[in-house]
């Protein structure tokens, strides 16, 4: 049976025993010490029979002008063990500890011709707006909303719990045209635009730039949150 967890100091002793081509190269001990020290750095393993046979690290971090992301550095599964399921449960394990900690996107880039990798991540819920240009990297996000695996088909739309109406906003990051934005909005706004996004059967953002677009063009534009909030409550028919 394998074993998925967030790995911290005590589990230092389960990476004297990796299985081959998981990670690039032999792991450093003393890096790995301080790698686990950091707070804000994680890495999901995950163990059969005390062998580590697959990981997904990454860095939680904040920018003067963003709210907390967290950045996907690397992931890695062993030949054995691939088609399995192990990528997306390191992956999620990932993501689920960087939502704990308030990351309010998750990022990870890829090379256009990983098919693999953009199959993971899209399962995973990533997204990437930018079409493929040459041989650059392409950038996958995971929102908030999408850090959980995919919802059935009969689930709801939003969230199951329904949002306390009187809240203050929430500031998450959007990537519009490539280039990410903080908007606040209120939780129940949030749920609001996730279920107007589904129901358009677009992305979030792609929603979000549809919307900016339409506001840009109006004689007197509204800031983008008021936008949002006016498109929502609007008779669109």
């Amino acid at each position: 049976m394998v074993d998925v967890l967030l790995a911290d100091a005590s589990h230092a002793g389960l990476f004297a025993s990796i299985a081959p081509h998981v990670f690039d190269g032999p792991v450093d001990m003393g890096l790995l010490e301080r790698f686990l020290a950091e707070p804000n750095h994680h890495i999901a393993i995950a163990v059969d029979a005390g062998e580590i046979v697959g990981f997904a690290s990454g860095v939680t971090y904040l920018h003067p002008d963003k709210p907390r992301e967290l950045w996907v550095n690397e992931l890695g599964v062993a030949p054995s063990y691939r088609r399995r399921g192990i990528g997306r449960a390191v992956l999620e394990r990932l993501l689920a500890e960087g939502r704990k900690r308030g990351a309010a996107l998750g990022w990870v880039l890829t090379e256009v011709d990983n098919a693999a990798a953009r199959s993971l991540y899209e399962a995973c819920g990533g997204r990437t707006l930018l079409p493929s240009i040459d041989d650059r990297p392409l950038l996958y996000e995971f929102s908030p909303a999408e850090v959980d695996a995919a919802p059935a088909e009969d689930e709801p739309a939003t969230d199951p719990a329904p949002p306390v109406p009187y809240h203050p906003p929430v500031k998450r990051s959007i990537a519009i045209d490539g280039h990410r934005t903080s908007i606040s909005l209120e939780p129940i706004f949030w749920n609001m635009l996730k279920a107007a996004a589904q129901h358009e059967g677009l992305p979030v953002s792609a929603l979000v730039a549809r919307i900016d677009a339409e506001r840009i063009a109006a004689p007197t534009p509204p800031g983008l949150a008021g936008a949002i909030r006016v498109w929502l409550v609007s008779d669109k028919t």
